[in-house]
């Protein structure tokens, strides 16, 4: 990568900002469900340099309106180079 065609090599570190593995699953209605998915990327880096893995999380708290409907509150964290960061919450229906 380089930096405004100049030729300066970067460094970029980055994960998606939605890892999240989707399903058909829904949960039932007037029911609780809790999903836990994370994930770990250590990218590649020059032989003399120490690549910083980045750990990413997603809490989602969901209840059951009806069939196939469903309220959910979901609460990403980050984790790279020693610093935990909520990566703020959304809410879906």
């Amino acid at each position: 990568m380089s930096c405004a065609g100049l030729g300066t090599p970067v460094a970029a570190v980055a994960t998606p900002s939605d890892f999240r593995v989707l399903t058909e699953e829904s949960t039932a209605a007037g029911e609780f469900g809790l999903e836990v998915q994370s994930s770990v990327a250590k990218p590649r880096a020059a032989p003399e340099a120490a690549a910083p893995r980045a750990v990413q999380g997603l809490a989602e708290i969901a209840y059951g309106l009806g069939q196939h409907w469903e309220l959910s509150l979901q609460l990403p964290w980050s984790h790279v180079t020693g610093s935990t960061h909520s990566n703020g919450a959304s809410v879906e229906g």
